[in-house]
């Protein structure tokens, strides 16, 4: 099964392209400024939640509950944005996901040409009661800004992990 999944997340990344076909949420909207203008945190009400980024720690509150989380990308962190700079918030099953992102240029001891970049990626779910995160972070080698294709956003939902338990290493 975990292979399955790996398989599925290794053609997402590879379908990865500059257009997309998701069904974006207006309630994804950011309140704040595009992450290149802005030297505070991005905001984004999802579902019955408002989040925060500030740095590479998301803040969350709503449905009663409030958390935070510290992603181990390196600083700074955003939100994955459409071209419009909108947050992008893709509806998957019964719930809405979005993307955490994270870039820097691609270390010259690596395989990859110096235009490339190494790029973290982790999804967030917002379900109507609880924040989760995908269990697994991917790492790419591509520069943002990005659009990454609808797939991406369904194979992080499909295996998450609540928000207030400590990930994994």
């Amino acid at each position: 099964m975990i292979e399955k999944r790996r398989l599925l997340f290794s053609l997402a990344i590879l379908a990865c392209n500059p257009g997309h076909a998701g069904k974006e949420f207006p309630e994804g909207r950011p309140i704040s400024p595009p992450p290149s203008t802005q030297s505070s945190a991005q905001t984004a009400d999802v579902g019955n939640f408002k989040l925060s980024l500030a740095g590479c720690r998301l803040t969350y509150e709503g449905a009663g509950k409030t958390g935070a989380v510290d992603f181990d990308f390196p600083a700074p962190c955003q939100f994955s944005r459409n071209a419009a700079g909108a947050v992008r918030v893709v509806r998957t099953g019964n719930n809405q996901t979005l993307l955490v992102e994270s870039s820097r240029p691609a270390d010259p001891s690596t395989r990859l040409t110096a235009s490339d970049c190494a790029t973290f990626i982790r999804g967030v779910t917002v379900t109507p009661k609880d924040i989760r995160l995908s269990a697994q972070t991917q790492k790419v080698a591509r520069c943002l800004p990005a659009e990454w294709d609808e797939k991406m956003f369904h194979i992080f939902a499909a295996n998450t992990q609540p928000a207030d338990v400590p990930s994994k290493k």
